[in-house]
């Protein structure tokens, strides 16, 4: 009984020493451990920092760049690069901005825009696939060419006026919803009501509809098999220029 007992302790031990030794050999876990080190050295240092208007803002500009690094990272992963997605960002915003200026409504609008967003997609893409080109220089050729398409396409002059849906833009990109914390008083005693961002919740849809799309369709499998090994994959029957 007692040799039972030990074996399962020195069991228990190894696996606890294997799963530490995978968590400390993770970048993720490095870059998670800085962040709540900042995170926390900034709440105590500064006081402006905890504040909810603060916070709010903080929230809310870096869940439009993790919207973006969602799309980089399959491209990423694939093994490819895309130099163009802050152009194809900025032109998506000039013909939603002019469309929108036209008294066009907002759905409409977005619309357009992800159309052109598309389309420089698909540029890149037959580019890179078809005509076999390197994807650092077509996407970084695309990338002078997209901004010079929106310069043209707002005419170089700010766009301020947005037609009737104006409050219905603003309020999507820069309104929240409240979630009510108090009832977590007894724990934390400030707690109370929590401004969350809408890009933030856009952001968390994305996500999620991208870790599924990854890790449980077969289109996710043949992006990771064209990653690791694009030639492996052409012979296991993968449609690599198709993806």
């Amino acid at each position: 009984m007692s040799t039972d007992n030990t074996l399962a302790e020195a069991i228990g031990k190894e696996t606890n020493k294997g799963l530490v030794a995978w968590l400390l050999s993770r970048q993720v876990f490095w870059i998670l451990l800085a962040t709540v080190l900042a995170f926390v050295y900034l709440s105590i240092m500064t006081r402006t920092f905890m504040t909810p208007q603060n916070l709010f803002n903080v929230t809310r500009n870096f869940s439009m760049v993790a919207i973006i690094g969602l799309g980089m990272t399959v491209v990423i992963i694939a093994g490819g690069i895309d130099l163009t997605v802050g152009a194809t960002l900025l032109m998506a915003a000039m013909v939603t901005g002019v469309v929108m200026a036209a008294d066009v409504p907002l759905w409409q609008a977005v619309i357009l825009a992800m159309a052109a967003s598309l389309a420089v997609g698909l540029a890149n893409g037959l580019l890179i696939a078809v005509a076999g080109m390197p994807p650092f220089v077509i996407t970084l050729g695309m990338m002078s060419v997209v901004r010079s398409l929106a310069l043209v396409l707002s005419n170089n002059k700010l766009i301020s006026d947005f037609g009737p849906d104006q409050e219905l833009l603003y309020a999507i990109g820069g309104g929240w919803q409240s979630l009510d914390f108090s009832f977590l008083q007894f724990i934390l005693p400030k707690a109370g009501i929590l401004l969350v961002p809408n890009p933030v919740l856009f952001m968390i849809v994305v996500a999620l509809i991208t870790g599924f799309l990854l890790r449980w369709t077969q289109w996710g499998r043949w992006v990771y098999a064209i990653g690791g090994n694009e030639k492996a994959a052409v012979l296991n029957g993968v449609p690599v220029k198709t993806v």
